[in-house]
């Protein structure tokens, strides 16, 4: 276990390094209208989870607003409830590789993207009740530029997360601990 929470450790304090050159995107917009500003204050919100995806080899780091910390606490998605309306989860996407002192550890090496998702049921009706955001990371002026050429990518997302329609659309499973 001591090797487990070592590397868990450097992961969620190299994601913390880059959360201070995300907060100068604020005027930025997805294709959808849906901006950079609405998640203002996400370097303050709680660690909902972390996961790997290894199809993509990416290390995700979700955070979540107060609305969203409520609804995994009392339960949703697991308990069959759909999240309330003002729900944000934001996802930051770090390329992954092998820790050269642990390899059988992954670390982060570069943010690739951020994401982030708002429940309003009335206002994102033809995605589920969820507005998709997402921004692509470029390390080398340090920026961010929004992914999609309008807003129809959002139904790319939400296509995708049609495959966790049975927890309202969401992915991410709380990890209570990660907020203690």
């Amino acid at each position: 276990m001591k090797y487990f929470s070592l590397p868990l450790g450097i992961a969620i304090l190299t994601c913390l390094l880059f959360l201070s050159t995300l907060s100068c995107q604020k005027g930025l917009k997805a294709p959808n209208g849906l901006s950079f500003s609405y998640i203002r204050d996400y370097k303050n919100w709680p660690l909902i989870s972390l996961n790997y995806r290894r199809d993509l080899e990416e290390l995700h780091m979700i955070l979540g607003n107060r609305t969203a910390l409520e609804n995994y606490i009392h339960g949703t998605p697991q308990n069959g409830k759909s999240f309330t309306d003002g729900t944000v989860l934001v996802r930051l996407i770090f390329a992954a590789r092998p820790n050269p002192s642990f390899p059988q550890s992954l670390e982060p090496v570069g943010l690739q993207r951020l994401d982030y998702m708002l429940k309003d049921v009335e206002r994102f009706k033809e995605t589920e009740g969820w507005g998709y955001a997402n921004f692509i990371y470029d390390a080398k002026n340090q920026s961010f530029k929004p992914y999609g050429k309008d807003a129809s990518f959002a139904q790319e997302c939400c296509n995708c997360h049609r495959l966790a329609k049975s927890r309202d659309y969401v992915f991410t499973s709380y990890t209570p601990k990660a907020t203690k």
